[in-house]
């Protein structure tokens, strides 16, 4: 059965599945930073589940996360080849999705529902250390960090993510490359940017344009979406792994200029991706059909073994 097909059949009559999940999000599947239905489950498991103090991802023991992804699983189907990358995704959002509804308590200074009496003095007095307020401040004032004379970071995707954003522009305009994201996050209504260094990224992708069609009328190249993000990859440098920007629009960037080869797969070669998991899956069917005949004649051999040890066959 093809791997597609099945996830097909699983969203539709699964009782209590919210979705298939699959990188592609074709036929109505869904995926991390994308679809809001992830990450208001995750909160969701997260508050039903929340039996410690734990400030952050890293003070949450491992059974309790393990836990979560548990009953993660029982919320959302997907196919077996992406099992790895699924629950790898699912720790990040949720580490991510934890220190914001931690920080949030804090802020509020009451204690909420899902957080036990004794659990939220253990986190109050710990936030009332030195060593706590010492990390606030030093948290705080990279933050808010000159960048070389840029100003503190910001942007108006409020609680977004970039990947999201670019779906709601793409059925917008059409469109939704690396720039377009970058100034519907950064521009205000009136056109000027709340960022500095966005506003510099957009002055330097203009000039490259007009660069590139210099003298050229009509151009004799067309500004294609590829062609776009390749300018603006280009122009931003990646540090630490992460483009300026594009937040979850890339799970990985390498030093050459591109991005990852799972993201290309996903988005731009899709008719491949399919194909290579319909070639897993063949071939796991087989590997299980060879264990089933193997499996079946050693039963045989094990069912004949005495009697041809009484017939004095083996003597």
């Amino acid at each position: 059965m093809n791997p597609m097909e099945n996830e097909n059949q699983i969203q539709g009559g699964a009782p209590g599945v919210l979705g298939v999940l699959n990188p592609s999000r074709l036929n109505g599947t869904l995926w991390f930073k994308r679809d809001s239905v992830i990450t208001s489950e995750i909160r969701t498991i997260i508050r039903s589940d929340f039996p410690g103090a734990y400030r952050n991802y890293s003070t949450t023991p491992i059974n309790v996360k393990e836990r979560w992804f548990n009953t993660f699983k029982r919320k959302f189907n997907w196919h077996p080849t992406i099992e790895l990358e699924v629950k790898t995704m699912f720790h990040k959002c949720a580490a991510t999705k934890l220190i914001d509804m931690i920080s949030r308590v804090k802020e509020r200074g009451k204690m909420p529902y899902w957080i036990l009496d004794d659990q939220y003095k253990i986190l109050v007095e710990y936030w009332g250390t030195e060593k706590a307020k010492e990390r606030s401040k030093k948290a705080s004032k990279s933050r808010m960090s000159d960048r070389n004379g840029l100003g503190p970071h910001k942007h108006r995707a409020g609680s977004r993510s970039y990947a999201k954003v670019a779906d709601l522009l793409k059925e917008k305009t059409g469109d939704a490359s690396y720039i377009d994201v970058l100034r519907e996050t950064h521009k205000k209504p009136d056109g000027s940017f709340v960022d500095e260094r966005a506003k510099q990224i957009s002055e330097g992708f203009e000039k490259n344009v007009a660069d590139l069609f210099e003298d050229e009328i009509p151009p004799a190249e067309e500004l294609t979406h590829e062609k776009k993000n390749e300018m603006y990859l280009k122009i931003v440098e990646a540090t630490n792994g992460r483009v300026f920007g594009l937040g979850a629009l890339l799970s990985e960037f390498s030093g050459k200029g591109g991005v990852s080869a799972i993201f290309e797969n996903h988005m731009e070669n899709e008719a491949a991706f399919k194909q290579k998991l319909e070639e897993i899956y063949q071939e796991n069917m087989e590997i299980k059909e060879r264990l089933n005949k193997l499996e079946g004649l050693q039963k045989m051999l094990e069912l004949l073994s005495p009697r041809l040890s009484s017939t004095g066959v083996n003597n």
